[in-house]
C-alpha cells in the first residue's frame, strides 16, 4: 500500500469515508436529517483542511471547532457519533493507504476528534 502523497489522495480518502458514514445508520442520520449538506462543496472543503494539515497552506479557512458547535446546536453530537466517526476514518485509511502521512492523519483525526467532543461536553 502507497503512502497519502498527493491531493488525490485526500480527494479519495474523503469521499470513501463519507460512502462509509452515509451507510452506517448509527452516524448517517447526523448528515441526512435538519442540516442539509451540499456535498459538491463540502467534500472539497475537508479535503482542504486534511491538506492543510498534511502539507501547510491556507486552503482551509474556516474554524473548525466553531463549525462543529454550531453543528451541535441543530443536532446534538455524542460519543457515539465520534466513535463511529473515528471508526470509519481508520477503516478508510488503513484500507488503502499505510505510511508517515496516513498514520498522521489518523493521529491527527483522534486529537481533533476527541478536542472538539471535549469542547462540546464542556459547553452542556
Amino acid at each position: 500500500m502507497k503512502d497519502v502523497t498527493e491531493r488525490k489522495d485526500l480527494d479519495f480518502i474523503v469521499k470513501e469515508f463519507y460512502i462509509r458514514v452515509l451507510a452506517d445508520d448509527k452516524i448517517a442520520p447526523v448528515f441526512t436529517s435538519e442540516v442539509k449538506i451540499n456535498w459538491e462543496i463540502h467534500l472539497p472543503i475537508i479535503s482542504d483542511f486534511w491538506e492543510n494539515i498534511l502539507w501547510g497552506g491556507n486552503k482551509y479557512q474556516d474554524n473548525l471547532l466553531q463549525k462543529h458547535l454550531d453543528f451541535n446546536d441543530k443536532i446534538p453530537l455524542n460519543k457515539l457519533h465520534l466513535e463511529r466517526w473515528l471508526l470509519h476514518w481508520r477503516e478508510t485509511l488503513n484500507n488503502s493507504f499505510k505510511g508517515t502521512n496516513a498514520t498522521e492523519i489518523l493521529n491527527r483525526a483522534e486529537i481533533i476528534g476527541r478536542f472538539i467532543m471535549y469542547k462540546i461536553q464542556e459547553g452542556k
